[in-house]
């Protein structure tokens, strides 16, 4: 029981930590997205929509642990696919979208552990839900708001001028 405690302080204090590392590296890669587009942009609809979803999955994944796997792959299919400069993507937040699926993957682990945890007492209140539930709600909106900024960075970088017809490079 006192290894499944030390684990479970770990798992929690590598989650804390790398939220403010994705939030950190996220803010200031949507900012420079942003900049560089030169227009404001709301970003796509569907991003609160499926922060939303996810956190849905974290709620969920406390009862099934194992649930969380699947918003750890498509992150990491996701970041992978925009390190290597895939169709679509650019290598600009790739590796915020890695570390969102290294969060997801670390909520995995520590939801394993509290739940065996949570075999090991009489009565298993469970406070650290109001911390985590929304660490991962913030990070999942930071990772499902890159990639729609880069696919419109992509899409803003080569227009078509209004006047001339040629495209203009930014």
């Amino acid at each position: 029981m006192k290894d499944l405690d030390s684990l479970g302080g770990i798992l929690f204090f590598s989650l804390f930590v790398l939220a403010i590392v994705i939030a950190v590296l996220g803010i200031s890669v949507l900012l420079r997205l942003a900049r560089a587009r030169e227009t404001p942009s709301g970003g796509p609809p569907w991003v609160l929509l499926a922060t939303l979803a996810l956190l849905g999955v974290a709620w969920m994944a406390i009862f099934l642990p194992y649930l969380s796997v699947l918003p750890a792959l498509v992150f990491f299919v996701l970041g992978a696919r925009a390190l290597i400069g895939g169709k679509g993507f650019s290598r600009e937040g790739g590796a915020v979208m890695l570390l969102v699926g290294l969060g997801w993957a670390i909520y995995t682990a520590y939801q394993v552990v509290m739940a065996a945890w949570s075999l090991t007492v009489s009565g298993p209140i469970r406070v650290d839900i109001l911390i985590v539930v929304p660490i991962m709600g913030v990070i999942s909106f930071i990772g499902g708001k890159v990639p729609g900024s880069l696919s419109a960075f992509r899409a803003d970088a080569v227009r078509p001028s209004v006047r001339t017809g040629d495209s203009e490079d930014r």
